[in-house]
């Protein structure tokens, strides 16, 4: 029973992903330059995350001492990585798009193996 319930919800993730991906290329394109794509999405999170912490009680003086930690994360976690895959899908088709991004496990773990001497084990 717990893996009928688990493969259904792999298969609605799968879904959503593979729409939300044919939905970012034709929407990438149609705004055409990745960067304002990629900022305009960003900061829609950062307005609705920013509404969430001002409704709730927060530690502000913890922010304030980590914010430049969470602007790192959000820069390289975040803003970076969406816009090189945006910057990609203006340059291929939705499916070329979500098959390299549906494969990307196995890109990394085949460059880890020269770079950080990694390997591979089926224990």
């Amino acid at each position: 029973m717990r893996y009928a319930k688990g493969f259904k919800l792999a298969l609605a993730t799968a879904g959503f992903s593979g729409v939300a991906v044919f939905l970012n290329s034709l929407t990438v394109k149609a705004v055409g330059d990745a960067l304002v794509f990629t900022t305009v999405k960003n900061l829609g999170v950062a307005i609705i995350l920013g509404m969430i912490l001002l409704k709730n009680k927060i530690n502000w003086q913890e922010i304030k001492n980590n914010w430049w930690k969470l602007g790192l994360i959000g820069v390289i976690g975040g803003s970076l990585p969406f816009y090189l895959f945006f910057k990609g899908l203006t340059m291929v088709n939705p499916a070329t798009g979500a098959l390299i991004h549906k494969t990307l496990i196995f890109w990394v773990a085949l460059w880890a193996l020269p770079f950080f001497k990694e390997k591979i084990s089926l224990k």
